[in-house]
């Protein structure tokens, strides 16, 4: 063994080197698949080992088609099965495809590539031929998308993982599918196969391609129809493309809505949308659709909250214009009251997030019931659930008060600083961006001491420390296996926090810093549309900026064009999926709440960031508090 290259409850991947001229030529490196007895039971009762076996038999009948690994045999060790393949030289499709796609740059973009082009036109010729070629030897393939296909020398598909492939059958579909290029409902047989290509080759050219499951099937033509304007795309492929996954090949009249609507037709079709799913039904833990944390440790309080509940949802709505009726508040405010208790922690997740947004969904009352709840004072600065958010939150109140919780946590959060405290990860939520961004506006609107604009840069450098310098020349936060230059999680966040210190001090602070952080809020595409990890966030804080460029105006524009793509209409309503696109959601970190945040900001209704008030009247505290200046 060399290296593990996968690894799964059913058996690993590795490279290894043989040591011995029985399978191959001694010395030569090969690829082992593992299968372990007993494990991974699939929905047929077959356990890896069966499966393995399986696809021993495939791949041998598949040799000759010059589009699979060579199959050298099988040997067991110990209790475990082990089928010996060909190692290929090259990525596999995903990450072939991210290495030259011209989507994923910063911009000024350059998307009529033409190398790219042909690229995409010879790949998806050979996709097809390889496709046929294995209907031809009587097998279908069933577990199709684009990892599953290893680009030899970057150029020669080689489709691998036959563990599912089945005997020619004209009705069969596949059982186990990878989310977003299972084939759509009503295709079988061949008709089934050719339809998951098709989704992985539009997922090809945008990443978009992954929602049109699930009933969205009608987004293809519109999602296909964009990359063939923008991208250098023959126009061959495009409709080789339609034809294998759309049965009706003309726009439906809801997805033409969506191309054709205006910005405020965007926000009241996202407006009815998450107003057609809030149900504040007696007894229900969950209020609306959202991800995943409506269902953790931490359920009521995720779905009262801002960031995954109704706070931020009715908060989003009253901002842009279109919030719930009047029959409708008695309900929610009587189901957020019932709800109260289940909120445990501090920050944007937890009391303050909630008090924050009823204030500005105009619920009053019940925010300040949220101000009194006997919460313990957070452990950690960040604005997700730490002293951050509680001073973010005191300070967007805005009133001609002592400020004393607002100082408490600068005072908290100088001794964190001093102290060297760790934060999880970089940017707005979980890093000390927050933190920064607290002293940025404390320094702009309340106290003119230069203490805050010193704490707030070393907040700022600790966040950067944990970034790299990408090809791209963007400054993005380092997970160690990839970079993230979102929002929520990432560089996006940082670029806000400096941002409000260089609008509070006038100054061009940390300008190469500053330069390659808004860079990498410029991609061209992002796979998902949402705001804490998508392109809203990106257009978010751009549409915040007083001193954006001709580029960055553009890239705006472009972002309204685009985000359009992630749109889902159904029943009157629009529509966005959650975090990493498997299902629709309503909230604001993750669903269309978030989204349709953003288009209001966009409006001018507000900053688009919770807490911060930079479009209205925040600026106006400067002079409520001119004569409150703190040495």
């Amino acid at each position: 063994m060399k290296s593990a290259m996968h690894f799964s409850c059913g058996g690993g991947v590795y490279t290894a080197e043989a040591l011995t001229d029985e399978y191959v030529s001694k010395g030569t490196i090969v690829v082992l698949k593992e299968a372990r007895p007993y494990t991974a039971l699939d929905s047929d009762g077959h356990d890896a080992v069966y499966r393995l076996k399986h696809e021993e038999h495939v791949l041998s009948e598949l040799q000759d088609t010059g589009f699979v690994p060579q199959v050298f045999g099988m040997l067991r060790a110990w209790e475990n099965l082990y089928l010996v393949m060909e190692k290929i030289p090259g990525n596999n499709l995903k990450h072939e495809c991210m290495l030259r796609t011209p989507i994923l740059k910063p911009a000024p973009w350059k998307l009529d590539n033409a190398a790219f082009g042909q690229w995409v036109d010879h790949t998806v010729s050979q996709l097809d031929k390889a496709m046929s070629l294995f209907h031809r030897h009587g097998w279908l393939l069933g577990d199709i998308h684009p990892k599953n296909i290893i680009m030899e020398n970057g150029v020669n598909p080689k489709f691998i993982d036959f563990e599912f492939a089945h005997k020619m059958d004209k009705g069969w579909r596949i059982k186990q599918i990878a989310p977003g290029y299972g084939p759509l409902t009503g295709f079988t047989g061949t008709d089934a196969d050719f339809c998951s290509l098709g989704l992985l080759e539009l997922d090809m050219l945008l990443p978009q391609a992954t929602i049109t499951d699930q009933g969205n099937e009608g987004s293809i033509i519109r999602i296909a129809r964009h990359a063939q304007s923008h991208l250098d795309i023959n126009e061959d492929s495009i409709e080789s493309i339609i034809q294998k996954t759309s049965k009706n090949t003309q726009l439906s009249l809801d997805q033409r809505a969506v191309n054709l609507a205006s910005i405020e037709d965007l926000i009241h079709g996202l407006a009815r949308g998450i107003k057609a799913h809030l149900h504040f039904d007696e007894g229900a833990t969950v209020a609306l659709p959202g991800d995943i944390e409506l269902f953790g440790p931490n359920a009521v309080q995720a779905s009262v909250g801002y960031p995954y509940g109704v706070a931020g949802a009715l908060s989003t709505l009253a901002l842009a214009g279109d919030p719930i009726d009047s029959a409708s508040v008695q309900k929610a405010s009587q189901w957020i009251l019932n709800h109260l208790s289940g909120v445990k922690n501090r920050g944007f997740a937890g009391k303050d997030g909630l008090e924050y947004g009823l204030r500005m969904a105009g619920f009053d009352e019940l925010a300040r019931e949220a101000h009194s709840l006997p919460v313990a004072n957070p452990i950690n600065p960040t604005y997700w659930s730490g002293w951050a958010g509680v001073g973010l939150n005191d300070l967007s109140i805005g009133s001609n008060k002592s400020y004393d919780e607002l100082f408490l946590a600068s005072s908290k959060l100088q001794n964190m600083l001093t102290n060297d405290v760790e934060c999880e990860s970089a940017g707005l939520l979980y890093g000390w961006s927050g933190a920064a961004l607290l002293w940025a506006e404390i320094y702009r609107t309340v106290d003119r001491d230069e203490k805050y604009v010193d704490y707030a840069l070393h907040a700022i450098q600790n966040d950067i420390k944990k970034c790299v310098l990408t090809q791209n020349m963007t400054m993005e936060y380092d997970e160690k296996w990839r970079t993230l230059p979102y929002l929520g999680t990432g560089s996006c966040g940082i670029a806000i926090a400096l941002y409000a210190l260089r609008k509070a001090t006038g100054e061009c602070l940390l300008d190469k810093e500053y330069e390659s952080l808004v860079r990498a809020c410029t991609y061209y595409q992002c796979a998902q549309g949402t705001y804490a990890y998508g392109m809203s966030g990106f257009l978010t804080f751009l549409n915040a900026k007083d001193d954006k460029s001709k580029l960055e105006y553009q890239v705006i524009n472009s972002y309204c064009d685009s985000l359009r793509l992630f749109i889902i209409p159904s029943k009157g309503g629009f529509y966005v999926r959650g975090n990493q696109g498997l299902k629709l959601s309503c909230d604001f970190l993750t669903g269309s709440a978030g989204v349709l945040g953003s288009l209001a900001a966009l409006q001018g209704k507000w900053s688009g960031i919770p807490f911060l008030s930079w479009n209205d009247s925040l600026d106006i505290r400067k002079e409520v508090h001119n004569g409150k200046q703190r040495s």
